[in-house]
């Protein structure tokens, strides 16, 4: 229903509504125009703009074919994901270049960085932490979700902070008592809508498309490893200089 083509040359709010179909399909195949506008925080007008870039003639139309995916399996069409990298070009830009390089300002006048996330995160901050132990930087990772926002950490650190969907309720709890500390909160997540962003000081969105088999989430962390690396490569020029 969906080929990598399309979603290549989604806009971001155009993303904010796959990804919400994709996560919810049957709910979306039963719902009217107005509801899924609701539901993704854009106007009527959005939705029917975005079914029609995808070739259809309307909502009604779009929603047949959904119920029609549904049914025989074929909601998303990546099967040839890896063969297309054209999704990290965007990372190269000069506005996403602009916030690595503010961003890594950010790191370079902390104290040191703490790194927090969970799951498939949590194995991320680990390779962060080992990337940027190379620039002399202090490292920490936090990946337990029962971690005790009392424990005492550095004053004046940076608190980067790795999630997808930015709703995760262990990082909002953890981070929300850490907000009233000397901490800047850094995070690196799919939407700059999100509670996490909301409550970040600095936020690095990187709005990329979900991908389920089965129910199975095998979304990509490309982007999150390129936005480490480039904020680690950056950070040793700054300190250079």
């Amino acid at each position: 229903m969906f080929t990598i083509e399309q979603i290549n040359r989604f806009s971001e709010l155009e993303i904010m509504i796959y990804n919400f179909i994709i996560e919810h399909p049957k709910d979306v195949a039963n719902m009217s125009i107005q509801e899924l506008a609701n539901h993704t925080h854009v106007s009527t007008t959005t939705i029917l703009r975005f079914c029609r870039s995808l070739g259809y003639t309307g909502y009604s139309e779009f929603k047949l074919q959904l119920s029609y995916s549904q049914n025989n399996k074929e909601l998303v069409s990546l099967h040839s994901f890896y063969q297309d990298m054209s999704f990290l070009n965007k990372y190269t830009e000069s506005d996403f270049q602009k916030k690595i390089e503010e961003a890594a300002t950010i790191l370079q006048q902390s104290t040191g960085i703490i790194w927090l996330g969970f799951g498939a995160s949590a194995g991320i901050c680990k390779y962060a932490a080992n990337y940027f132990a190379n620039t002399g930087k202090i490292n920490l990772v936090i990946d337990d979700p029962y971690f005790h926002s009392k424990v005492p950490l550095f004053s004046g650190a940076t608190l980067v902070v790795l999630s997808v969907s930015g709703e995760i309720d262990n990082t909002i709890r953890i981070l929300q008592p850490l907000k009233a500390k000397d901490i800047t909160v850094l995070s690196i997540t799919n939407y700059d809508q999100s509670t996490l962003s909301k409550i970040s000081d600095y936020v690095l969105p990187y709005y990329i498309t979900y991908n389920k088999n089965n129910e199975i989430d095998m979304t990509t962390q490309l982007p999150v490893m390129l936005i480490i690396e480039m904020l680690g490569n950056k950070l040793m020029e700054q300190k250079a200089h």
